[in-house]
């Protein structure tokens, strides 16, 4: 039991452990998808951006303007109208800007930043540039030559307003200059240091195959660290729930998988459920006459499990009609060799209830004797007095049996309540005798009852079979008594498989010359 709980907690937590892994990586999928649609989108809008910049600078630069003309400053307002994203276009000599086309010619020039970013050798980038203008902007700025060109301030203002729970920037691909850096308040707050660790963390980069700039984006709360703390301690809790739900289920199936309810439904399905064999012997001659057919289930947890017992089982779980039918099916087939080749030899089959109410039971038997080329007075069907079925029933059935050309067989004669009235009543051809009388044939006082009831049996002039013959004195009495009669017990054999079975009688070269 303590094992078991065990089992059902190491289940449970694993369950548990697989189930937040899963949301984790679900989670970082979907994050890192999200991040690349947004990486990708960055870099398309910085693109347009910058191709309006370069534009506008090239248009400037072939109308050649160096100098703050009106008609300079006319040429400069009109290109820059053309460009959504450039803010305004100007003149610069040495380092100063001498005019723009919005703000007209400077009366006091401003100085350009001491820091800039040289793209190439005809290009300067300065990022976030102030003072030039006399209000309060920053503004990016591209010299080319004596030309430059303001990105409008409002260029990125969409994706910085989106507020994304991640940060990103866009830089050159050496990482040496910075157009935007966007760093998200969720990465700052929220979660200590000690979980910025390689599984929480997603990164995602697209470069942009026109310039040499990339958009980076960088989450240090990918995957389950992306939600909060309530609901992280929520999904916890419901991957407990649902991972003890599958180790009760995993613990119930095994359980049930190992009941022997569920082990016997399998065997009885798969045919594990195997037939032996107890010879019958003719008590004078010591030779084999027939043979029981004995049901038998060893199994590889509960060992050899007792015929009353399974067969119980079977009649409540609605199993016994397959079992029925495949035990006496591989009875006929496996013995129908000996039967063939001993015209005398019999083959016993038990019946219950069931067999007895069954319509098609008897037909079956004559279907597969037939079958097999056994002749039907071979097949003997034994009927006990335990059985629980009104004798108008039995009496039917012994009579049909009888006429299907079955040999019928009353079989624990002495331990019902109706031995007379079946006498009288039933279609039979031998009697078996139970062991509870076989065993009292050394009792003086027994003995004289059941010879009582033997002498009664005797003037019926049928077959007799003595059960249960343990040892010598009760096999004495018998050969002694009844010589005709037939013996059958652990004295001689118990049950034997069909092989072992087949070895004895070619030994006794009673039925066989080779099996």
């Amino acid at each position: 039991m303590k094992r078991r709980g065990f089992g059902v907690l190491w289940v449970t937590l694993a369950v548990c452990v697989v189930l937040l892994f899963a949301v984790h990586s679900l989670t970082k999928d979907y994050q890192r998808a999200e991040q690349q649609q947004f990486s990708n989108s960055l870099l398309n809008h910085a693109e347009l951006v910058s191709s309006q910049v370069m534009n506008a600078m090239r248009n400037a630069q072939d109308e050649s303007i160096s100098k703050c003309t009106a008609e300079s400053l006319d040429q400069l307002r009109r290109i820059a109208n053309q460009y959504l994203y450039v803010y305004d276009l100007g003149v610069v000599e040495a380092d100063q800007v001498l005019c723009t086309a919005n703000w007209g010619v400077f009366t006091t020039p401003s100085m350009l930043p001491d820091t800039y970013y040289g793209a190439s050798s005809r290009f300067q980038l300065y990022s976030r540039a102030e003072g030039i203008f006399p209000v309060p902007l920053r503004l990016d700025i591209t010299r080319g030559g004596s030309i430059l060109a303001f990105t409008a301030e409002f260029s990125f203002q969409h994706f910085i307003n989106q507020n994304r729970g991640f940060s990103y920037s866009l830089g050159m691909a050496d990482q040496a200059h910075d157009f935007l850096n966007y760093q998200s308040r969720r990465q700052t707050i929220g979660w200590p240091e000690r979980f910025n660790l390689s599984m929480f963390q997603l990164t995602t980069q697209s470069c942009s195959e026109i310039f040499r700039y990339c958009v980076q984006t960088k989450n240090n709360r990918a995957g389950i660290l992306y939600f909060s703390a309530y609901f992280i301690a929520v999904i916890v809790v419901i991957s407990l729930i649902f991972g003890f739900l599958v180790a009760y289920t995993i613990q119930s199936y095994l359980y049930k998988k190992n009941s022997m309810e569920f082990r016997l439904r399998r065997a009885i399905q798969t045919r594990l459920i195997y037939v032996e064999y107890q010879p019958i012997l003719h008590a004078g001659t010591g030779k084999i006459v027939g043979v029981e057919s004995l049901v038998r289930w060893n199994d590889a947890i509960y060992g050899k499990v007792s015929p009353e017992h399974f067969i119980s089982i079977a009649e409540n779980m609605g199993l016994y009609e397959e079992l029925t039918f495949h035990v006496a099916g591989t009875s006929i087939e496996e013995m129908a060799p000996v039967l063939k080749r001993d015209s005398n030899f019999t083959l016993s089959i038990n019946v219950s209830s069931f067999e007895v109410l069954c319509d098609e039971y008897l037909l079956f038997l004559k279907n597969k004797v037939k079958a097999c080329g056994v002749p039907h007075n071979q097949l003997k069907i034994e009927i006990t007095e335990k059985i629980s079925v009104p004798l108008e029933a039995l009496s039917a059935f012994s009579h049909k049996a009888k006429q299907c050309g079955f040999r019928v067989s009353l079989d624990d004669f002495g331990t019902g309540v109706a031995n007379l009235v079946w006498l009288t009543e039933m279609a039979f051809d031998d009697i078996k005798i139970d062991r509870t009388f076989t065993q009292s044939l050394n009792d003086a006082f027994k003995d004289k009852m059941v010879l009582s009831i033997m002498a009664m049996v005797s003037d019926l002039h049928k077959q007799v079979i003595f059960e249960g013959v343990e040892t010598q004195g009760e096999l004495d009495v018998i050969v002694d008594r009844f010589s005709d009669a037939y013996v059958q017990g652990w004295y001689y054999y118990r049950s034997l498989s069909k092989e072992a079975l087949f070895e004895v009688l070619q030994s006794h070269g009673d039925t066989m010359s080779a099996a």
